[in-house]
């Protein structure tokens, strides 16, 4: 799995979702046999049901990846660890794209509750990623901006392109929604020209779509990858909306 990690931005991306599709039967035995009873098998399957989260998100395997990781999470005690926070994060994700929403505040506020013990700066971006999102999909669009950028300065300076990447991606979004266009054309500038470079496809794929205004619809994509963003984009913007017509009505309440 952490092989699986450093190939996402890669040549040989295409290459390991495709092993991964072709193994999922066995993935998913193993994960079984591993969740089955509490213990270190148990803590191998929380890791492993998190490591699997891009695989998930970007096949459109929402509803299993949930189920894998609220499994594990279930089965493995609540200690303050990295894999507990990494599977939380997920989860959490994987629920806001499903309109999921209390679900991933709940799986936020467990995180949230966990970084306070590890005082770990990788975790505490992680989370504040996950809090970016979950804030994306509320319709909270300044805390979502605030959130991505605090979370792409810790990966951003530890050159983990994955998640630099996927945060610029959702950034760029969210200034979008702000109706910050340079910031959003600069955002997706910087995934492109990172995808390129490495000859990344899911990500750049997105990135590409995203530039296209919404009500043209995408170009050619992966499937799974362009529907997790248009349903993204769709349920950040009626959010958004309901949020500013509930703000507008206030003095009148008042």
């Amino acid at each position: 799995m952490p092989r699986l990690r450093l190939n996402r931005i890669s040549l040989r991306q295409r290459e390991w979702i495709a092993r991964l599709e072709r193994e999922l039967p066995n993935l998913r035995e193993v994960m079984g046999s591993c969740l089955s009873e509490p213990g270190d098998d148990a803590t191998a399957g929380l890791a492993m049901a998190a490591a699997l989260f891009q695989f998930w998100l970007s096949r459109g395997l929402l509803s299993e990846g949930r189920h894998w990781l609220d499994r594990a999470l279930a089965r493995v005690s609540g200690l303050p660890t990295t894999a507990r926070v990494e599977a939380l994060y997920a989860d959490s994700v994987l629920a806001d794209v499903q309109g999921d929403l209390t679900a991933g505040s709940l799986l936020v506020e467990e995180a949230q509750a966990l970084d306070e013990q590890l005082a770990d700066p990788v975790v505490h971006a992680r989370i504040a990623h996950a809090d970016g999102l979950l804030a994306l999909y509320s319709g909270d669009i300044p805390r979502a901006c605030a959130r991505l950028e605090e979370a792409l300065a810790v990966f951003g300076a530890r050159r983990n392109l994955s998640d630099q990447v996927w945060i610029l991606l959702m950034l760029g979004l969210a200034y979008e929604l702000q109706g910050d266009a340079p910031r959003a054309i600069a955002c997706h500038e910087r995934v492109l020209d990172t995808t390129e470079a490495h000859g990344e496809s899911v990500f750049r794929s997105y990135s590409l779509w995203a530039s296209v205004p919404s009500d043209t619809g995408p170009p050619n994509t992966t499937a799974g990858v362009t529907n997790s963003f248009a349903m993204t984009r769709s349920s950040a913007r009626r959010a958004s909306s309901s949020r500013g017509r509930s703000n507008r009505a206030e003095p009148s309440a008042q």
